[in-house]
């Protein structure tokens, strides 16, 4: 009778649960690009799912529409370089630093714009969001922490929707929420090498669609914002 460490019923446990992950999927099914959208849909349901709970439970400002651009991003093309916990972390924190500077360097120039107010639009609000846009642009490329689903954070604090300490605290604790949801699910549903920090741009070539690299016809767009980031 053979009692080796393979006939264990957690060594079996371990064994059926790996032909679950999305990259055993990836090898037997024949439609991969169904297999990453049932992956990233049932991620996706699960981790923001989570984090309604949280803000139902708690009752704290933990929902934010740029969050869902950014589980789109994490799940559909985790092993992106903008799908890093680096990436995602740090530009939603330079978003509401951007988003909130401009709003304030506006109202000292405008006080009387009333800024504060999400409802109001005038001159002095297409001032303070084209001032968050650029801020967060300029901050994001040369932080090296490109994500594009941040700026909508910057647009958020632009408008005033971000004032209340509590509500810029909410955005950023639950990106730090979402992004540890992604690392457990990502490693062990997905059965993926995802990152804990920052990203191997190496190692993010070789999976190709999972990536954000298409295998074939590859975007213009795609290939030069790969190499950009690759450079730096």
């Amino acid at each position: 009778m053979n009692n080796g460490p393979q006939h264990a019923w957690l060594f079996q446990v371990l064994r059926w649960s790996t032909r679950l992950q999305l990259v055993a999927w990836l090898r037997t099914a024949g439609k991969q690009h169904f297999c990453v959208a049932l992956f990233a849909g049932l991620a996706g349901m699960l981790t923001l799912g989570t984090i309604t709970m949280a803000a139902v439970l708690t009752n704290l400002p933990l929902l934010f529409p740029p969050l869902a651009p950014s589980a789109f991003i994490l799940f559909t093309t985790p092993m992106a370089l903008s799908a890093s916990p680096r990436n995602v972390v740090g530009a939603h924190t330079l978003a509401v630093l951007a988003g909130l500077f401009a709003l304030h360097v506006m109202q000292w120039i405008s006080p009387h714009s009333g800024l504060e107010d999400p409802v109001n639009m005038n001159w002095a609000r297409v001032a303070t969001i084209g001032l968050a846009m650029a801020l967060v642009t300029v901050l994001m490329a040369t932080g090296h922490c490109m994500h594009p689903p941040a700026a909508a954070s910057a647009m958020l604090g632009a408008m005033g929707y971000l004032t209340e300490p509590a509500k810029a605290a909410g955005l950023l604790g639950a990106t730090i929420l979402l992004v540890l949801e992604a690392i457990i699910l990502n490693r062990l549903l997905g059965g993926l090498p995802y990152p804990i920090w920052r990203a191997d741009p190496g190692q993010a070539r070789r999976y190709g669609s999972l990536a954000g690299m298409a295998r074939a016809r590859t975007d213009h767009w795609q290939q030069l914002a790969e190499k950009i980031s690759q450079r730096w």
